[in-house]
């Protein structure tokens, strides 16, 4: 009965935003120089500055956003060299230089070290 109690005056949103800010406040997040990704947007920048409840980050080509404390997620870059995960599941994770051997593999006539002719050549 208590617990209804408190879930009526406190909805789960605001108990997560009020942890989210203190974890910021305490400086346990987000710090400056920590990778971040926009959730909105996809964007990935390293913390320029922070705000009372936003950041300013900069993206590799030099672009800089501002963004709320609340759309923002720590960003851990994934690399997984190896074309299986485990012993059954093959790595499916694009992008990653696994995932380029597991395709290659699948694909007919691509086998190491054999250049593909270029049927593109005049564009650029």
């Amino acid at each position: 009965m208590i617990l209804d109690q408190v879930l009526v005056q406190f909805p789960i949103g605001k108990i997560l935003s009020y942890s989210l800010r203190e974890s910021y406040i305490n400086n346990e997040i987000f710090n400056i120089g920590d990778t971040v990704q926009n959730s909105n947007t996809g964007f990935i920048g390293r913390v320029m500055r922070r705000g009372a409840n936003y950041l300013i980050y900069v993206t590799e080509s030099g672009m800089m956003f501002k963004s709320w404390l609340k759309d923002l997620a720590e960003y851990t870059e994934v690399k997984m060299d190896r074309m299986m995960r485990d012993k059954t599941h093959p790595n499916t994770l694009v992008g990653t230089k696994g995932f380029f051997d597991y395709v290659r593999k699948l694909t007919a006539g691509s086998e190491k070290g054999v250049k593909v002719s270029n049927a593109y050549k005049g564009y650029k």
